[in-house]
């Protein structure tokens, strides 16, 4: 078979463009190098404006409140000392939530609408001959690659932003409706966060805009000083510390030839704050569109 749109990644950004471009009736086939959805530490934020964009694009989030979702509506930012909370509008909010659960909320929906997908793809051949594109032995006349911040062969350009995160189950002394965030550099280019994924569980984690080996010191000073006193009766750790590379780069420079690139991998990335899951949809949507 020869489709459409052959598209490298089943994150946020792929499955957004799959679903929209199988709406318009396109034949599209998703590559996933791993053999599932695998869940992803460095995230879980699902912005307002990100649910506002999946529903224009007549994505029924609200399915996502029957999960283990938290609904955030608001968020706190301490900076200098100085501590101020934002709260949404009355009748929007925002998600946390584990990022298995969205990536396989999004890719369902694609499915739905006729997408394919095969897991235990690991993108590397990529030959371009004769109007047509043939990735590790499929077929198609154009290419999407939504393969994050790491790039086709793990080739990690220089200048990509990096995180660094965990998920703990405890009660929390604060508030499960709201974003935390303490900025701790001169700059803005450091902070650490904590938000709610869901009932009694948090990702928290530490972002830099340069990466630099002080990253994991910080994240284990932070969390130890800081985070720790908000969990008086204990907590349980249930993923380690794990750090992920953010998308900054624009890695689509040196391809032609239909070959396009969303995401990370588009440099898509919020380079003020290491956000990804808002400009993921964008680029996806924005790209879905031109066709």
């Amino acid at each position: 078979m020869i489709y459409d749109y052959i598209i490298a990644g089943a994150g946020v950004a792929g499955s957004v463009c799959a679903y929209i471009l199988s709406k318009k009736g396109a034949k599209c086939i998703i590559l996933e190098k791993n053999n599932t959805l695998m869940e992803k530490i460095c995230g879980g934020g699902v912005p307002r404006k990100a649910i506002n964009l999946l529903e224009q694009i007549g994505i029924d989030t609200k399915i996502l409140l029957n999960e283990n979702v938290s609904i955030i509506n608001g968020h706190v930012i301490e900076r200098n000392g100085i501590t101020k909370t934002y709260y949404y509008s009355k009748n929007e909010f925002a998600l946390g939530m584990r990022r298995y659960i969205l990536d396989g909320f999004i890719l369902k929906q694609a499915l739905v609408k006729g997408s394919k997908i095969n897991f235990g793809i690991n993108v590397s051949d990529i030959i371009y001959k004769d109007s047509l594109y043939r990735v590790n032995g499929y077929y198609g006349r154009n290419f999407i690659c939504a393969v994050g911040a790491r790039g086709i062969g793990n080739n990690i350009p220089i200048g990509q932003s990096m995180g660094i995160s965990t998920q703990i189950n405890g009660k929390c002394s604060l508030n499960s409706d709201k974003f935390y965030y303490w900025y701790y550099a001169e700059k803005d280019d450091r902070y650490c966060w904590m938000f709610p994924i869901g009932k009694d569980l948090w990702n928290i984690g530490v972002w830099y805009r340069i990466p630099s080996s002080t990253l994991l010191r910080d994240y284990r000073q932070i969390f130890f000083n800081k985070i720790k006193k908000y969990f008086p009766f204990g907590y349980q750790t249930i993923s380690q510390p794990k750090g992920e590379f953010l998308g900054n780069v624009d890695q689509r420079l040196i391809y032609k030839n239909n070959f396009y690139g969303i995401g990370d991998f588009a440099g898509m990335n919020n380079i003020k704050n290491g956000g990804g899951i808002l400009p993921a949809i964008k680029s996806a949507i924005i790209l879905a569109n031109k066709f």
